[in-house]
């Protein structure tokens, strides 16, 4: 049955807020739309005034999933915020739903989308993206350990190039770090300063890391480091952005303290997210606030190669 919210001065409808999401945890629709009100102070500075893509479920995590881009005009209600930006792969134009306030959740979670994922540029700036991911993949054969160890040397590299980095768990069994830029760079240069970053890891660790093995098969037993996520249009799980997996993880920022062997998967969920957040806030806010310049270590990265390429050759 229908029923209606009254969010800032909007009727929002909501439906079938029973149907059961998570079969094995017995989580429902209405508590994945409590959470995304509950945390909706976190959760919106980080798609806002970005184009965001959903991933349906309309019947749970165990029934079909498909991706949601386009939203015609009469699927649009008068409160949600949309932009239609030209797709060279579509050779048209995509009516994106545009990050502004809860009824934003409210409206993408009614139609069954459990995860966000909002691009990493703003409607500003759609060619500049204000971050940069490392989006570290493992493959079967590679464990939870295994991502943590290419993730606390891509810490240590980033460290020693003075470019400030904040990891957050993916929710499923990856690691996500996001570099906060200055939108002045275009997303090829961000792309080329995570693969260098990757390729100097690979030539470091290359029984656990991958970065240009992009079938899966040839990837087994190998943590792969997606540096082609920086991509425009593309996008990965967001911030605080629950995930179809048992118990409900939520993709959730972290310390690099924490990013060792007592980490889990899921150990951040619906259960256990309030708990979390009253204990260290949000972790992620300097990934809003910094607009680092990164022309430096970028020049460095280039360096590296060559004087390696050089040593080999």
């Amino acid at each position: 049955m229908d029923q209606f919210l009254q969010i800032n001065g909007n009727q929002v409808r909501v439906s079938n807020l029973e149907k059961i999401y998570w079969p094995g945890d017995g989580f429902r629709k209405g508590d994945l739309l409590k959470y995304y009100i509950e945390m909706s102070s976190l959760i919106l500075p980080y798609i806002q005034d970005r184009p965001l893509v959903m991933s349906r479920y309309p019947e749970g995590i165990t029934g079909e999933m498909f991706y949601h881009k386009h939203l015609a005009e009469n699927q649009t209600p008068p409160y949600i915020k949309t932009q239609r930006i030209y797709s060279k792969e579509r050779e048209d134009d995509i009516n994106y739903i545009i990050g502004s306030g809860i009824e934003t959740l409210v409206f993408m979670v009614n139609l069954g989308a459990i995860e966000l994922h909002p691009w990493f540029s703003r409607v500003q700036t759609l060619d500049h993206p204000d971050w940069a991911i490392f989006d570290l993949d493992p493959a079967e054969g590679a464990t939870f350990e295994d991502t943590i160890m290419v993730a606390q040397l891509i810490h240590k590299v980033l460290t020693d190039l003075k470019v400030k980095h904040y990891p957050k768990t993916s929710g499923a069994t990856g690691l996500h770090i996001y570099v906060p830029v200055e939108p002045i760079y275009s997303y090829e240069e961000l792309q080329e300063f995570v693969e260098l970053v990757g390729w100097i890891v690979v030539q470091v660790i290359p029984d656990k890391a991958t970065i240009y093995d992009r079938k899966v098969k040839d990837r087994a037993g190998k943590v792969y480091v997606d540096y082609l996520q920086n991509i425009k249009g593309k996008t990965i799980t967001g911030v605080y952005s629950v995930r179809p997996q048992p118990k409900a993880p939520i993709s959730t920022p972290v310390l690099w303290d924490e990013v060792n062997s007592s980490l889990k998967p899921d150990m951040y969920n619906l259960q256990t997210i309030g708990k979390r957040i009253e204990e260290v806030g949000d972790l992620f806010k300097p990934v809003l606030k910094e607009k680092q310049k990164i022309t430096r270590a970028l020049n460095l990265l280039r360096n590296e190669l060559l004087d390696v390429t050089r040593k080999q050759y």
